[in-house]
């Protein structure tokens, strides 16, 4: 049982480191990129919808959201998440 209870202790604390590093990677973004990647990646808005709302093409958010993705990636990567 001592096993499952440490296990469970250091998957909390996994995941409060990271949302520590997440809260990190959307405060680096600036104010329109950091709008385009929550749309996107928590509300799930349709690439043409936060096109509109930011007044831009589709490819400009498509290129926005890939350059995001990438700093995400390689902050996980430095924190030692890669793989996971």
């Amino acid at each position: 049982a001592s096993d499952v209870y440490k296990r469970q202790i250091e998957d909390y604390l996994k995941k409060k480191e990271l949302v520590k590093l997440f809260d990190f990677f959307l405060g680096k973004l600036s104010e329109r990129d950091r709008d385009i990647f929550i749309r996107r990646y928590w509300y799930m808005d349709p690439i043409k919808k936060i096109a509109d709302r930011h007044a831009c093409g589709e490819s400009k958010i498509k290129s926005i959201l890939a350059r995001s993705r990438k700093k995400l990636y390689g902050l996980l990567k430095e924190a030692g998440y890669e793989g996971e």
